[in-house]
């Protein structure tokens, strides 16, 4: 199984190069085929503009971005799972994270459309299959101990299973230990909770504003929302030229 697990991790890094190979040939294909045909047709060469060039890549949407976490989380998984058999296959997870992450960064910049921004709910389910893993590592780690370790190769069943369930439980303790002494929310969030709250209670005071001003004046409904827009604008630079969007 040593052998298996560390040729899957090998097979899964090589494909990862090899499909970043692929997408970036395959858009500069499409874009070099797009302009031997207008060059043909016209005589001459024709300046592509950025946006042209973007039509070209492939989008970002929930489809990569779950693709993405998924192969991140199958060589975390590797790891948790089979961590305490094959300590080598924590060296070869970190070469696997590393490729993954550096050529997602490479196809968002260089292969990608600009993402739309779009609301989404964060990355806290992924957090517990995480936490799913963890617990299911620990078991596995007990497992493995009992009854394949050379420690307790001629003890009986029940001593076996006992030392599963101390091994687990003991786990168990370390990983709420290790959650209450690590905090697992950065310092920083309170501080962007409140200068998005600020923002937006200037924004709405603003707005509230131009909306009163728009039906005194007895303006058309195009003009109001004109209005609105250039008050949010204003009310927003000068959020910023108070700083409360800096460091504080």
């Amino acid at each position: 199984i040593r052998m298996e697990l560390i040729v899957t991790l090998l097979a899964l890094i090589v494909l990862r190069i090899v499909e970043v190979g692929l997408h970036f040939w395959y858009i500069r294909w499409q874009l070099e085929s797009e302009l031997a045909k207008v060059e043909t047709a016209d005589g001459k060469e024709v300046a592509r503009s950025y946006m042209e060039e973007q039509g070209k890549y492939y989008e970002v949407r929930d489809k990569e971005s779950i693709e993405l976490h998924m192969q991140l989380l199958l060589s975390l998984g590797f790891v948790l799972l089979f961590g305490s058999v094959i300590p080598i296959v924590s060296v070869f997870a970190l070469v696997m994270f590393v490729t993954t992450l550096r050529s997602a960064v490479y196809m968002h910049t260089h292969l990608m459309k600009r993402p739309i921004p779009r609301r989404a709910l964060g990355i806290g389910p992924w957090q517990h299959l995480v936490v799913g893993l963890t617990v299911a590592g620990i078991l596995m780690g007990g497992l493995t101990l009992s009854f394949h370790g050379v420690l307790l190769r001629d003890a009986p069943t029940v001593a076996r299973v006992s030392f599963c369930l101390a091994w687990f439980a003991g786990g168990l303790a370390v990983f709420a230990v290790a959650t209450l002494l690590l905090p697992s929310e950065d310092p920083t969030t309170a501080l962007l909770v409140r200068r998005r709250a600020y923002v937006e209670s200037r924004l709405h005071t603003k707005l509230g504003t131009a909306m009163l001003t728009s039906r005194k004046d007895g303006l058309s409904p195009a003009q109001r929302r004109v209005l609105r827009v250039a008050s949010a604008a204003k009310a927003l630079r000068q959020a910023e030229n108070w700083g409360v969007l800096a460091e504080e």
